[in-house]
């Protein structure tokens, strides 16, 4: 009987472990959903941390917050247009600096087939996740092209793999 009782205690274990393990696997793979490809926004959506947040005006965490998956045509529109309206206010910016896992700006354009710089500040490495990652050393500046984002013209939103949550920055590939 206690061989029993010792068998039915490991198998729950194990339960809660594949559960458990599945929860964290979920949570690490939260960026790595590819962009829906011809200018449509990535389907990473909320699991925002609120460190990551504060400071932004309400607009730019509505951008982040990219439409789901049973979105209509409409709210994805309404939310393509934020993001441009946004990359429109910031047009011409020399370099995404991403220090403290917080980019400035929120939404940074790059011409398709361009470069662009990336500026990290920080005392530690910030790996960008979209569908890739790209680490940018510490204390570093690293040229990037749009390649290294995406292939298609698009608004592409990037998290820290740092930092468990969602997303924290859109870059926007444009023509």
């Amino acid at each position: 009987m206690s061989k029993n009782i010792v068998r039915f205690g490991i198998a729950v274990l194990v339960v809660i472990a594949v559960v458990l393990g599945y929860q964290i696997y979920q949570q690490t793979t939260v960026y790595q959903t590819p962009p829906i490809q011809n200018g449509t926004v990535p389907q990473t959506v909320g699991n925002q941390q609120a460190s990551t947040q504060k400071g932004l005006t309400a607009e730019e965490k509505q951008a982040l917050s990219f439409p789901g998956p049973n979105a209509t045509e409409e709210e994805k529109k309404k939310h393509s247009d934020l993001v441009d309206e946004l990359g429109n206010r910031v047009a011409g910016t020399l370099f995404l600096d991403i220090t403290g896992c917080k980019p400035n700006p929120i939404v940074y354009r790059v011409k398709q087939g361009g470069s662009f710089k990336v500026k990290n500040s920080d005392s530690i490495d910030h790996t960008l996740s979209t569908d890739r990652k790209i680490t940018i050393k510490a204390n570093s500046e690293q040229t990037l092209t749009s390649k290294s984002i995406g292939d298609v013209l698009g608004n592409y939103g990037y998290g820290c793999a740092e930092i468990s949550g969602g997303t924290v920055g859109i870059i926007q590939i444009i023509p």
